[in-house]
């Protein structure tokens, strides 16, 4: 029970209440809370030190000098994070918290590194895949691993439950609990095991609901497709069937998860566009259709075995069932939360993050929310052959007026490429939506960064070409009105020009 005290107290600390993790200590002696306190010196990581020690000094608890030097050179592999905004925590794929990795030290002495989590209260699905593929990664570079958990905690029998404990210390996971509704940590490394894994996760998680079974499969083959793709690594997966009530749930649902350790999408991505340069950016291009593989001309047949359009389809389906999609790689990470029920149909937040190697998605459906798969599916496949036609046969959705006109101001964005994304959300899209012709003063720019415009602009035209909108683009200068005719040729043909 003290033991139990003490760590709560931590976890009041770590999320900024302070006088309360003081108060809490309260139900405890000194003399044990002294104890408790310097052995997480002694044998805990270097992010916890800090907080031990802060949490000590304002309950004016003496501490001792651990015996034997800390383990200083054992970064902390992955630590609670619970999310600032209100409405993201309440809403968001994340549920409060996330497993966090960070380039790891290592002991020089062992060769090893350590995974702590005894202080996790909540771990998803989607954390488990990537602390999961962490540990592969670790051990392919020849290091040693182990994890520290914490026999009475919840979130660490889940965690070994998934096969957690099993990838970081080699010893095979004997039994799954719940096999009806969860799918322990699994490899998948070649295309030819892809459809099959992906089969076999979808029957067991979504038995009873073909519709949202339909789009799981698809799901996990285009994200584990994805990382064969272009990480130069295999595939972590794992799933869960959710039921309501579990964070703000009000449905049962269905998580599937995919992670690697490799090449990043904005390394991945920069390899073919100049214009992504940061993680950000690159998060915007990859849910963008084209961006990632040119659409082959006239091959319509490519579209369901990706061709760029895999996280795209994914982003839309998610948006137009009340789904949930998390994607997080380098230092970025966008939370999307369908919302039928608003005028914009979705809530998306960017959350800046400690760097992650490689890529980690995560998507959520809710069970009996999709209709109709097939229907939904080949509606985005037209709505993708439109753009084609459009762009095959030279369409052009902007016009350049010889007149300047009074329209809708941009030049206060100031190549915020953040406040260019959401002013695209908030402001540009209903009017392109709603209206059949659209003004935007360009004057207070003499040049556009490729990176702003397309965070502007790519959608917006995509849009607009559906829509049979026309953009009139007021007082540009010749410099942008070339960077926005290079953006609606990616936009409306996926070609590179």
């Amino acid at each position: 029970m003290s033991k139990t005290i003490v760590s709560k107290a931590l976890e009041l600390a770590a999320d900024g209440n302070l006088e309360d993790a003081v108060k809490h200590l309260e139900g405890v002696s000194r003399t044990y809370a002294s104890k408790r306190l310097t052995s997480y010196l002694a044998t805990s990581l270097k992010p916890l030190h800090n907080l031990v020690i802060e949490l000590a000094s304002a309950a004016n608890i003496p501490l001792k000098a651990p015996s034997g030097a800390p383990p200083a050179d054992i970064e902390q592999a992955a630590k609670r994070w619970v999310i600032s905004d209100a409405e993201t925590l309440r809403e968001g794929i994340t549920q409060g918290s996330l497993a966090m990795l960070a380039d790891p030290d290592i002991n020089a002495f062992t060769n090893e590194v350590s995974l702590d989590i005894t202080m996790a209260t909540i771990l998803e699905p989607f954390a488990l895949a990537a602390l999961g593929a962490r540990a592969r990664k670790l051990q392919e570079d020849g290091l040693n691993t182990t994890i520290r958990t914490q026999f009475d905690n919840p979130s660490n029998k889940f965690a070994n439950a998934l096969g957690l404990n099993a990838l970081w210390t080699g010893i095979p996971l004997t039994s799954a609990i719940e096999e009806e509704r969860t799918i322990a940590l699994g490899t998948v490394r070649s295309y030819s095991d892809m459809e099959k894994f992906a089969q076999d996760v979808a029957t067991r998680v979504c038995p009873d609901d073909p519709e949202t079974r339909s789009a799981t499969k698809y799901c996990l083959i285009e994200l584990i497709r994805n990382v064969l793709d272009h990480s130069g690594s295999s595939a972590t997966v794992c799933a869960q069937y959710m039921h309501a009530g579990k964070g703000a749930r009000s449905h049962d649902g269905v998580q599937v998860a995919v992670a690697d350790c490799g090449f990043g999408i904005q390394s991945t991505l920069a390899s073919m566009h100049d214009w992504v340069t940061s993680d950000s950016i690159a998060m915007t291009a990859a849910l963008s259709p084209f961006v990632s593989r040119t659409f082959p001309e006239g091959d319509f047949s490519q579209m369901k075995n990706n061709a760029g359009l895999g996280l795209y389809f994914i982003h839309e389906l998610v948006k137009k069932s009340d789904g949930r999609m998390l994607l997080w790689s380098g230092d970025h990470a966008r939370i999307v939360i369908g919302d039928t029920a608003s005028a914009d149909g979705v809530k998306e937040r960017e959350i800046a993050l400690p760097p992650y190697t490689g890529m980690l998605a995560a998507v959520e459906f809710q069970i009996g929310l999709i209709d109709d798969y097939d229907e939904f599916f080949n509606y985005l496949r037209e709505r993708i052959y439109s753009l084609i036609q459009i762009g095959k046969e030279g369409g052009s959705v902007l016009e350049r007026l010889p007149v300047p006109e009074p329209g809708i101001q941009v030049g206060k964005l100031a190549e915020d490429t953040a406040a260019a994304r959401k002013f695209r959300i908030e402001t540009l899209l209903p009017k392109v939506h709603s209206e059949n012709r659209v003004v935007l003063d360009f004057s207070e720019y003499k040049y556009l960064s490729p990176s702003f415009a397309h965070a502007l602009m790519h959608e917006t035209i995509r849009e607009a070409a559906l829509s049979n909108t026309s953009l009139c683009i007021s007082g540009a200068a010749d410099a942008v009105w070339n960077i926005l005719r290079q953006v609606q040729r990616y936009a409306l043909a996926g070609t590179t020009g």
